[in-house]
């Protein structure tokens, strides 16, 4: 549970048709403001305690220096590692996962081998952005904030640096803490323009 839209639907269908289930998310930095709201509104709407594991791109980006002072000895881990966890912490086999054909070029490719297994499924893998956006309606599901239209979580990507630069600056303050350089792409958007502005 990303807190982002399409996992707000594939928890809803979990609690409409599982007989238990629950939820865990994947953190670059744990704490942040921005993603707490969501995680407290699920455990408020669906009764469950969402779990929390650190994102396995969390320490492939420790591991290689990105936006640090130096690189960190850290474990090489997959996607398959959290999950594996996460059934271990559970008892729970099946993943239910966000995942759609139509979020990117990249997804649509791989998606069928990596999302449609025994063990992981994305139940609206053909669902269209118009698809979401009448489902979130219809189970009057909330519509987190979003910095545009494209998939992205929570990473060292420019768009999420700038976003909680601008909109939740104590959040930025954690990251910036965990990755003390990422302060350069503010400073490249102020003299060069380069990135998007939020405020």
């Amino acid at each position: 549970f990303s807190g982002g839209k399409d996992s707000w639907i594939v928890l809803d269908i979990c609690s409409r048709y599982a007989k238990r289930f629950e939820a865990f998310f994947m953190y670059v930095v744990p704490g942040l403001e921005c993603i707490q709201e969501q995680m407290d509104l699920a455990e408020a709407r669906y009764g469950i305690k969402v779990r929390q594991y650190p994102h396995w791109m969390r320490a492939a980006y420790l591991r290689e220096g990105v936006f640090c002072f130096e690189k960190a000895d850290a474990p090489h881990l997959a996607i398959n590692d959290i999950y594996a966890l996460a059934r271990e912490d559970t008892g729970i086999e099946l993943v239910g996962h966000g995942a759609k054909r139509a979020d990117s070029v990249w997804r649509a490719q791989s998606g069928a081998n990596k999302f449609k297994k025994d063990d992981v499924v994305a139940p609206i893998w053909d669902w269209t952005s118009r698809d979401v956006m009448a489902y979130l309606a219809m189970r009057k599901l909330p519509v987190p904030p979003s910095r545009n239209q494209r998939v992205n979580g929570i990473g060292l990507d420019t768009e999420t640096i700038c976003w909680l630069y601008d909109l939740y600056r104590s959040d930025y303050e954690k990251l910036e803490e965990a990755f003390p350089f990422c302060g350069a792409v503010i400073e490249r958007r102020r003299l060069f323009g380069i990135g998007p502005s939020y405020a």
